[in-house]
């Protein structure tokens, strides 16, 4: 039985944004799949998920979203126990 492949978690409000950043992770061979998410709420929704669902490796987010912002977003995720140790970088 194999692993599954780790996933990146994209929170981009923008599609075209999220187009190219899919079309570079398809092209530089990342090695992971990336998950689109176009509202921090749908995020929180899918890490709140329970103990054992699946984390990415890395969850780019973008910091000026409309409603739940980026800057918001990391404070809910971080205080999760199971994000605690997830990396996340802020796109602008």
């Amino acid at each position: 039985m194999g692993s599954a492949m780790p996933e990146l978690w994209l929170l981009e409000d923008s599609e075209a944004d999220a187009e190219v950043f899919g079309h570079a992770a398809k092209t530089t061979k990342l090695g992971a799949s990336v998950r689109y998410f176009q509202s921090g709420d749908a995020l929180l929704a899918a890490a709140a998920l329970g103990e054992g669902a699946p984390r990415p490796v890395l969850a780019l987010l973008d910091l000026n979203l409309p409603g739940l912002d980026g800057r918001e977003l990391i404070t809910r995720l971080k205080e999760s126990a199971a994000f605690r140790s997830v990396p996340l970088v802020m796109v602008l």
